[in-house]
């Protein structure tokens, strides 16, 4: 049990489940995660933290392991469900990753996108679903509100407000087996822990 993360609420179930000892350190392979009282530093590594289970049938995907953990426990009410998930953080940055070895590790497995709310989680969310089904789209940013995706000889636009999977999806008639899952409130899943408990710090 870590004191940061029982300050914060986080039950022994999850912090079990995530191999939380005393320092909250999480291997990448090319770089480490390391979350503290003010700190939070995320590796932009070319190799990806995974937490599986033999019998996961669903696999959660973020940027961060602080952000899974959040994840899960706001949306895991019931916490021995666990066992059921996968979790994979790849860190700054997703386009560094080999996502063929991703899918090929969990074959007709649904997974659950966790990025932000802001432009840039949403861009996450396109590329990485696209990533996931062997497209891989160029992200542009087209003035101030504007983002232009390219994908082969094809390309869209799409104002800021706008942007979003589906649109995605429905523009370039792609379909994954993803879905994506946001902080109603917050940017983020972490977001929303810190401030549910420390509320002067966001």
């Amino acid at each position: 049990m870590n004191r940061l993360l029982n300050g914060l609420g986080i039950p022994s179930e999850i912090q079990s489940f995530f191999g939380i000892e005393n320092q909250l350190q999480f291997d990448y392979g090319s770089g480490i995660e390391t979350f503290d009282a003010g700190f939070h530093f995320v590796p932009s590594a070319h190799t990806y933290y995974l937490r599986v289970s033999p019998v996961s049938r669903k696999v959660v995907v973020t940027c961060s392991v602080m952000e899974a953990i959040a994840w899960s426990f706001f949306n895991l009410h019931g916490y021995p469900d666990m066992e059921h998930y996968a979790f994979i953080a790849l860190g700054n940055r997703p386009d560094l990753i080999n996502f063929q070895e991703l899918t090929a590790l969990f074959p007709k497995r649904k997974f659950i996108l966790v990025f932000g709310r802001d432009v840039l989680g949403l861009a996450t969310d396109i590329f990485v679903a696209a990533a996931l089904n062997r497209h891989f789209p160029r992200l542009v940013i087209i003035g101030r509100e504007t983002i232009e995706i390219r994908l082969g000889e094809r390309a869209f636009r799409f104002e800021e407000e706008r942007l979003s999977l589906n649109a995605f999806q429905k523009s370039f008639g792609i379909r994954t087996a993803c879905r994506t899952s946001k902080s109603k409130a917050y940017n983020s899943y972490l977001d929303q822990l810190i401030a549910s408990y420390f509320p002067h710090e966001l």
